[in-house]
């Protein structure tokens, strides 16, 4: 285990390490840090532990096209929230992103030129070099889905017959090409730009204490340039569901808390990415729109669309500041980190 000061870059412990580090930004808000955007909910696997109760899929690139009207919006969201501090863009549902690629670059070149970081998250089954060379060059750092890095577990957590190495083959092209950017210094920190995000449940629990040895073993010395962060599960979604219930949710109260004390023990950041100061960064300190633009809490809280209105509706800074406090309402009594994990009596 690495229990070092380690960050993924534009994460919120990473914001935190810079904003001590270098003076505050002149004339400019810090009102939020975080402009979370969801993708269209297509996605090619069927992740069980998915905050999708159902997987949608698209035929084709094509298929995207359909969503080209949103693109607009995203850019909008996007100009707004660094107009209130905002200097992540972050990708982390509803589907696999990469397959609509030209809509995410457009986001990523926007951002770029703003001067914000971005996060995806991905399955890496869309991952090619054209791709990862233009994530090299826009700030880009990836968090690979890796439920398992063990083949007939890792096929049963993504619901498809997709080979475990073929994405420890993306994971390496990544590694290869990103180079001394994918793991750096700075400070007292070490910083990385590619991540493994493995969700603890009933099926891989006895793998978690391995899987540092496992990366090296599978990558070699590029091993030493990836961010192991474990998760436990989201009680939503398929997870929910009862065929999945006994997987993700424990069979007993207490092997859920087992799962919980893993992921701390394990992970290179004691926990997820989103942790610091005892909450989660991306809904305390972000604004967030579901892929058709609706503001919601964070980018798992999908059940509440609707609730605080649309992006297309605000057409200015102040006003999304007002639906921005407005949602923060949804959280204010959370004493939990998370408020898709957070137990009932928490809320």
């Amino acid at each position: 285990m690495r229990f070092q000061k380690i960050s993924l870059q534009g994460s919120p412990p990473h914001l935190n390490m810079l904003e001590q580090s270098m003076p505050k930004r002149s004339n400019a808000s810090e009102f939020i840090k975080f402009a979370n955007i969801n993708f269209p909910p297509e996605c090619d696997f069927a992740c069980p532990q998915c905050c999708q109760y159902k997987p949608r899929e698209k035929s084709s690139e094509s298929g995207a096209k359909e969503y080209v009207k949103f693109s607009e919006q995203y850019l909008k969201f996007l100009r707004l929230c660094n107009s209130l501090g905002a200097r992540t863009f972050a990708v982390m549902g509803e589907g696999e992103p990469l397959l609509h690629m030209d809509m995410l670059r457009t986001c990523i070149e926007k951002a770029h030129g703003l001067g914000m970081f971005t996060i995806i998250f991905t399955n890496g089954s869309k991952i090619d070099r054209e791709k990862v060379a233009f994530f090299k060059i826009h700030d880009v750092s990836l968090v690979f889905n890796t439920p398992s890095l063990y083949p007939e577990t890792y096929a049963q957590l993504v619901g498809r017959k997709y080979s475990l190495e073929k994405i420890i083959g993306k994971l390496r092209l990544v590694l290869e090409i990103y180079g001394e950017d994918a793991m750096r210094k700075c400070g007292e920190y070490r910083v990385g730009r590619v991540a493994t995000n493995t969700v603890v449940n009933a099926r891989n629990k006895a793998e978690i204490p391995l899987m540092e040895d496992r990366l090296k073993a599978l990558l070699g010395p590029l091993s030493k340039r990836i961010i192991k962060v474990i998760n436990f599960p989201l009680k939503m979604g398929r997870a929910a569901l009862d065929e999945n219930k006994a997987i993700f949710a424990g069979r007993y109260e207490n092997e859920y808390l087992e799962f919980m004390e893993l992921a701390r023990k394990y992970s290179d950041l004691h926990g997820p990415t989103a942790l610091f100061a005892g909450k989660c960064g991306y809904l305390t300190q972000g604004a967030t729109i579901g892929y058709e633009g609706s503001i919601i809490p964070c980018p798992y809280a999908t059940a509440m669309t609707g609730r605080f209105g649309h992006i297309h509706e605000i057409d200015d800074a102040n006003a999304l500041k007002e639906a921005i406090l407005k949602v923060s309402e949804s959280w204010a009594k959370l004493r939990g980190y998370c408020l898709m994990r957070a137990f009932q009596n928490e809320l």
